[in-house]
């Protein structure tokens, strides 16, 4: 893959209402959104992790049968042992090449929104990905 004839990330609107949302549910989790790309796709640490989102990205339009964009997509890295109240309710598990096994769901949260929910398990920490699908 290869971003090179990429613009700076924008982000949308959805997500940019999600990061508010969730940071006042999760006030421990430090959410980044796709603008931490910005000026940063010919770093081969960053291409790696925006090769990751893109994948992850795939699995969800493809399980849940959504068009979810990378603006769309809010990422936590979490370090194991860290109590957060992250909750992914309905889960099931899978595998995505060059990332490994995930649990999906929906982040159980007091509202009517649908937020999906990947969980990626690391040596030594958590990432989880959220996008509203509602």
């Amino acid at each position: 893959m290869t971003f090179d004839n990429m613009s700076d990330p924008d982000v949308s609107h959805k997500a940019l209402k999600l990061k508010n949302q969730l940071k006042a549910k999760f006030p421990s989790i430090c959410l980044l959104d796709h603008s931490h790309f910005a000026g940063r796709y010919n770093d081969q640490q960053f291409v790696g992790l925006l090769e990751e989102h893109v994948r992850i990205r795939n699995k969800i339009n493809k399980i849940y049968g959504c068009d979810v964009d990378l603006e769309d997509l809010l990422i936590a890295e979490v370090d194991n042992g860290i109590q957060t109240g992250l909750k992914i309710v309905g889960a099931s598990t899978s595998t995505i090449d060059s990332i490994g096994p995930i649990c999906y769901g929906y982040l159980e949260t007091n509202t009517d929104d649908t937020i999906v929910t990947i969980r990626n398990q690391g040596i030594g920490y958590a990432h989880y990905y959220f996008v509203k699908v509602n």
